[in-house]
């Protein structure tokens, strides 16, 4: 018997003879409770009283109590604040209703950074929200009646020798040269090259830095001419990206607090790195992991993916997820 129980001896054998009576259910009960109170004075519990069994059916049924909690706390998504809190975020978007105050102020002080848990908050549902998201970008996306357009790279890469992808609108069969010029904003630091495409070299302009060059953490700007075949003359596009230290990516997945939650964890990381800029580094996360199921974090990670390709200027893209993105608005019942 252990010291909990006797004490609770201790205490029924203070009882007076009336009370004890009363509490008593009948000769054969009171017969099973000396048989206890034997044991009870076995080790130790001064008194000839007996102990009632009700007191041990009080204590198991507290345990159980107990247990169940302990197991309900460990097996809910509720154990951790952050994953609750964006389940609570998910289950007000399905149901068109405001984000609580409260909900809201738990993503943003757990997650410390106001501009991550505002992407988290937006509803994926409110066809305002989707043309705001689908329409801003990171990056000025310049270009003129020709087509030329810088595709790549765009918003913020972690890269000092990023791959360049420029493209020409000519036809395939066109012969051109691009003349390049980038330079640092708040900088002097400038470089300069040119890319000559034979005839039947595609519409598509790829190439690298040339050899040593590497782009410092910062601000770029970019200016392509392109020069083509006489009769189509000049084209001229303008670009800014950012070019951030290698490490950064690294430090945004290392300082994000784990949930336990695959689900919640991928959106969490992907609205980081969006916040940051880091559009293709998102859009990796969000293709090599599924999102969490139901509804809402379907509409969730449509909306991350038309977030990255804002800001990398896909347009065609976004106009593919806007199609699916209806579709599942049609499902919910939303106008």
């Amino acid at each position: 018997m252990g010291r909990v129980e006797r004490r609770i001896a201790a205490a029924w054998a203070a009882l007076p003879d009336e009370e004890l009576d009363r509490r008593l259910a009948g000769a054969e009960r009171r017969g099973e409770l000396d048989r206890l109170l034997a044991g009870a004075g076995e080790r130790g519990v001064a008194s000839d009283r007996p102990l009632p069994r009700w007191p041990q059916a009080v204590l198991l049924a507290a345990a159980a109590v107990v247990v169940i909690w302990i197991v309900a706390s460990v097996t809910s998504g509720g154990s951790d604040p952050l994953a609750a809190a964006l389940e609570s975020v998910r289950t007000a978007h399905v149901d068109g209703a405001p984000v609580a105050n409260a909900t809201a102020e738990t993503l943003r002080r757990r997650l410390g950074d106001d501009a991550v848990a505002a992407i988290l908050l937006a509803d994926p549902f409110d066809a305002r929200v989707f043309d705001d998201t689908a329409g801003g970008t990171g990056a000025v996306r310049g270009a003129d009646e020709r087509g030329l357009r810088l595709r790549r790279p765009a918003a913020t890469i972690a890269t000092a020798r990023p791959e360049f992808r420029l493209d020409t609108g000519l036809p395939d069969d066109a012969a051109w040269r691009i003349e390049v010029r980038l330079e640092r904003v708040d900088s002097s630091e400038s470089h300069a090259m040119t890319v000559e495409h034979a005839s039947g070299a595609g519409s598509v302009c790829v190439f690298e830095l040339e050899p040593g060059i590497e782009l410092a953490a910062g601000t770029w700007r970019l200016e392509a001419r392109l020069a083509a075949a006489p009769a189509l003359g000049w084209a001229t596009a303008r670009a800014e990206f950012r070019v951030a230290p290698p490490e950064r990516v690294a430090e945004l997945e290392a300082g994000l607090p784990a949930t336990g939650d695959a689900g919640v964890d991928r959106a969490l990381l992907a609205a980081r790195l969006l916040a940051a800029g880091f559009a293709e580094r998102a859009l990796a996360l969000l293709d090599a992991t599924p999102p969490a199921s139901g509804e809402a974090a379907r509409a969730e990670d449509l909306l991350l993916r038309v977030r990255a390709r804002a800001l990398l200027g896909d347009r065609d893209e976004i106009e593919r997820l806007r199609v699916e993105w209806r579709a599942l608005r049609s499902r919910l019942g939303r106008k």
